[in-house]
């Protein structure tokens, strides 16, 4: 990779001492291209990409979980299997984070109380809300009523790539690292009376990952979301000349 990005090849060891004592993610990805490219998932991509780019006020609404607990581990399959490993439900207290983001407002719920900016700018401008394919999405067509300035955008499967909310949730998830890592020997030690009165582990485990989101929410910009938007724009022009995608790109 550095060698195609900047033409410079670096030994391993190098690598490895400019990581050491480094907070890093490494995601691992299922790669399905027969399923990505299949000629269904492109004209859905292709659909979705049209729609996104008429011109209306389009807002991304997606959620993430994250809890003190991590683990790291590789698991092998035999050929021709995808690599699975079965694991019991997370430990411990897990925090959900909702947000809806969107270009022209940045994090939706903090501008919208600026109620006059959106009904002079916005008023008679279609608002479409982009929503990915989770389990706890599957029913928002039926709960959302029919608007005529309001429309509901369903992302195609195997098509996070043309989303930037998932990479604002990227940053934000290594924000929030940072700030654990930072309070390690609270989370190790953690005090189970909070003025004089006794509190359960579950909420101690809470209030730092309550701090953490607090902290890392506000990394979250109208310009960080501009750049996101600028990256995924390939993959978009890709989709709406229904061509296949590459994982990771």
């Amino acid at each position: 990779m550095m060698f195609e990005g900047f033409g410079a090849a670096l030994p391993e060891t190098t690598i490895s001492r400019h990581l050491v004592d480094v907070l890093y993610t490494v995601k691992y990805t299922c790669i399905e291209p027969s399923t990505c490219n299949s000629d269904t998932s492109k004209q859905k991509r292709k659909e979705f990409a049209e729609i996104a780019s008429a011109g209306d006020v389009v807002v991304y609404f997606d959620e993430t979980n994250y809890n003190q607990n991590t683990k790291r581990t590789r698991v092998r399959a035999k050929n021709g299997k995808r690599e699975v490993e079965k694991l019991p439900p997370s430990k411990g207290a897990k925090l959900q984070i909702q947000c809806a983001l969107s270009s022209s407002f940045g994090v939706l719920y903090k501008m919208m109380k600026e109620s006059d900016v959106y009904k002079e700018e916005y008023a008679n401008i279609k608002v479409i809300v982009v929503f990915g394919n989770a389990p706890a999405h599957s029913r928002i067509e039926t709960l959302v009523p029919d608007c005529d300035d309001l429309g509901i955008l369903r992302l195609g499967l195997y098509s996070p790539m043309c989303i930037p909310i998932d990479n604002c949730f990227s940053s934000m998830k290594a924000i929030i690292k940072q700030y654990l890592a930072l309070i390690r020997d609270e989370m190790n030690g953690p005090l189970l009376i909070s003025k004089g009165q006794p509190i359960s582990k579950t909420e101690t485990r809470m209030r730092p990952l309550e701090r953490a989101a607090h902290v890392s929410m506000v990394e979250i910009t109208q310009r960080m979301l501009h750049r996101m938007e600028l990256h995924v724009s390939q993959f978009v022009n890709a989709a709406v000349r229904m061509e296949g995608m590459v994982y990771g790109a």
